[in-house]
């Protein structure tokens, strides 16, 4: 479970949090499976958000991805996200589900 941050945080205290062992340990296992079984814990997540897979689509998915790696992501100082790093972590991510689905 992640410990708590508050939004308004300042960089150094988000740097602190982003450095704690629980953060990092979601960080790196973001995307390896879950000890029950084949689902990565990230699948998880988006099961959770939209539990109907058949309304859900890819660009929600990514969405839901980006979020999570911008969010979790050591080398970034904020929790607030802008919308030109949304933005290109999307199309990144976009891109991705378009050579998996392939």
């Amino acid at each position: 479970m992640l410990p708590p941050i508050n939004m308004n945080a300042i960089p150094s205290e988000i740097h602190q949090w982003k450095s704690t062992t629980s953060v990092q340990n979601c960080n790196n296992i973001l995307f390896q499976s879950i000890s029950d079984g084949d689902v990565a814990y990230i699948t998880r997540i988006i099961d959770r958000v939209w539990p109907d897979q058949n309304k859900r689509t890819d660009i929600q998915m990514a969405y839901a991805v980006s979020i999570c790696q911008i969010l979790l992501n050591p080398n970034n100082d904020n929790i607030k996200i802008s919308k030109s790093t949304i933005k290109q972590r999307l199309r990144e991510n976009l891109v991705s589900f378009a050579i998996l689905c392939k």
